[in-house]
């Protein structure tokens, strides 16, 4: 990952962004360069992602594993505490961090169409466990066991 901010506005492309809240990931550089603009069909999946072997990102959409992990931790609260700790990172999009502390966004390997993805949105309000953003937009991610 890259130490600077710039390149989050374009479609397939790799972007990948460090900081102290740690990586964010635009979602053609999260599915390891199989989510294009090409796979735009709801629901289809990316069939690669850049966790380690035997890890892959979670699904989406609202029958979704990050749907299946909110019904289990159903608050904000509990999605921030032992033993998940998702945290409230924000995003990278247009050269700049956004909503740093007031939300965290994570990539699923879900395709909403052509232009979006699904992705988990947690706020200090509410949790949105099927919520879809334009895929050049650098979120975090979180793995799970294959």
């Amino acid at each position: 990952p890259a130490s600077s901010i710039s390149g989050f506005d374009t479609y397939n492309t790799s972007n990948a962004y460090v900081d102290s809240d740690g990586g964010f990931y635009a979602w053609y550089t999260a599915t390891a360069g199989t989510g294009t603009q090409t796979r735009s069909t709801d629901g289809q999946n990316a069939p690669a992602s850049i966790c380690p072997k035997g890890w892959r990102l979670p699904t989406g959409k609202n029958n979704g594993e990050f749907q299946a992990l909110y019904n289990n931790y159903n608050s904000p609260s509990a999605l921030r505490s032992n033993p998940v700790n998702f945290t409230l990172s924000g995003n990278v999009r247009s050269s700049s961090r956004y909503d740093q502390g007031l939300d965290g966004r994570y990539w699923s390997s879900t395709v909403n169409s052509g232009d979006y993805a699904y992705n988990l949105l947690l706020s200090t309000p509410g949790v949105y466990p099927a919520n879809d953003n334009s895929k050049y937009i650098g979120f975090s991610i979180r793995c799970i066991a294959r």
